[in-house]
């Protein structure tokens, strides 16, 4: 018997970039999400690790939650600002 694997999601990253333009994040960072997760996929970012679909979904999950946060745009963070995000998901 061939058992064959039923996926329980859809995992369509282009799909949820779609979403990005929408996120209550800077506009820099909105262009660079993209970018990044194209980077991320042929192993750019890893070190020739490539990621997979499901992977680069968390990644903007998390990037969403934490641009939204800072209310600035990436280039402008600094070591207080990671530290009061750590704050706020430990404490919150």
């Amino acid at each position: 018997m061939v058992f064959v694997k039923i996926p329980l999601q859809m995992r369509n990253v282009d799909a949820r970039l779609k979403a990005v333009p929408a996120w209550d994040i800077a506009s820099e960072d909105k262009k660079a999400i993209p970018l990044f997760l194209r980077d991320l996929a042929i192993g750019k970012v890893n070190l020739g690790r490539k990621i997979s679909d499901a992977r680069q979904l968390k990644y903007l999950d998390s990037l969403k939650v934490s641009l939204t946060f800072f209310r600035k745009p990436a280039s402008k963070l600094t070591a207080k600002d990671i530290e009061d995000l750590d704050m706020g998901l430990t404490t919150n």
